[in-house]
């Protein structure tokens, strides 16, 4: 009896003993678990981390009828030298207090230009109303390059508007790179280079005076 005892005990001993979870294993668990806690990612819109079951999950709420100023420090840390010149960009027009424009047929005019018949496709993304007449935003412009016998597909971001006036177009025309486009009395111009902040600065201060 007290054989068959000592026996159970032993086995129970032992079982605790091959069943618990080793030093180096629990600090594995730890290591993982701390891993999926910081496995989280970036979401713009509300300048935010969430995990990637909150992303999946459909349930963040953003307010896109009042866009998010955002900071140097999160363009600077978030986005690509590219990007960063298009948030700076944006988020010059919002302390503006510039509206986007609401009204599709300017869209259309820009979009519709031959100014980008020599591209691949194009899409107007943003657009600011400056004033009645004059508007200023960003196209994304894809084209194909040729280096010897190969081609290849490359886009950008750039800068595009619509003016009124002679005086205006000269002046727009000492910027580099500036491709102008008379329909009827109106001009509808691209930048047809990489948007840069600065220079988008300039364009506005110019079509603003």
């Amino acid at each position: 009896m007290l054989i068959g005892v000592v026996i159970i005990v032993c086995l129970a001993i032992l079982m605790f003993l091959t069943l618990r979870p080793s030093k180096a294993e629990k600090q594995a668990k730890a290591e993982m678990e701390e891993r999926l806690k910081d496995e989280r990612i970036y979401h713009p819109e509300t300048g935010r981390y969430f995990t990637l079951e909150e992303m999946e999950s459909g349930v963040i709420a953003v307010d896109n009828n009042h866009p998010r100023i955002k900071s140097d420090e999160e363009i600077e840390a978030h986005y690509t030298e590219e990007e960063k010149e298009i948030e700076y960009t944006i988020r010059h027009m919002l302390q503006s207090g510039l509206a986007e424009t609401e009204d599709d047929r300017v869209y259309e005019l820009i979009d519709g230009s031959e100014l980008f018949d020599l591209t691949d496709s194009h899409g107007v993304y943003y657009l600011w109303t400056i004033s009645p007449e004059h508007f200023l935003g960003i196209a994304r412009v894809s084209y194909s390059i040729r280096n010897g016998k190969y081609e290849y597909g490359s886009s950008d971001s750039q800068i595009v508007g619509i003016v009124q006036g002679d005086v205006l177009v000269e002046e727009l025309k000492k910027f580099s790179d500036i491709e102008i486009m008379n329909i009827a009395n109106t001009k509808v111009f691209r930048i047809a280079r990489k948007v840069n902040f600065q220079e988008f600065k300039k364009v506005l201060e110019l079509i603003r005076a």
